[in-house]
């Protein structure tokens, strides 16, 4: 695995949920700043909520991330309600969301800085498409 030369990277972010609980997976994208893929995921979680597989799609990501040697993390997600509770703005308070919360919040703290942005879904094409794909693979 080749090192960082920048120690920057933007994380796209993106889980999903076919019923909500129902099969579910995560996805990231992860690029450098000039938007190069270092690297993508998807990965089948089962049966999961989708807020549950949004969070394991940023844990997922950030470890890769950190794996890669990168100190700041820009954070790009679809999900309001993630977005949200990372920055503070809403609390977290479903039990099924507060161990995936907290894992993330374990992990962010590794880096130097990690910022968290929500973007509408067009802007996160490339993790939905991960989620997707690892979806139809694992229902049939």
């Amino acid at each position: 695995m080749p090192a960082l030369e920048s120690k920057e990277v933007k994380l796209f972010a993106d889980g999903g949920s076919r019923g909500n609980p129902g099969p579910s997976a995560s996805g990231y994208v992860l690029l450098d700043m000039q938007d190069n893929v270092i690297a993508k995921n998807g990965t089948y979680l089962g049966e999961t909520t989708n807020n549950q597989a949004e969070y394991h799609s940023l844990i997922s990501g950030l470890h890769e991330a950190h794996k890669r040697g990168a100190k700041y993390v820009h954070v790009y997600m679809d999900s309001q309600l993630v977005i949200n509770q990372l920055k503070g703005s809403f609390k977290v308070r479903h039990d099924g969301i507060k161990p995936v919360y907290q894992k993330a919040v374990d992990i962010a703290s590794q880096f130097a800085d990690v910022t968290y942005t929500h973007v509408p879904r067009e802007y996160n094409k490339a993790a939905d498409a991960m989620v997707n794909e690892t979806l139809d693979k694992n229902i049939k």
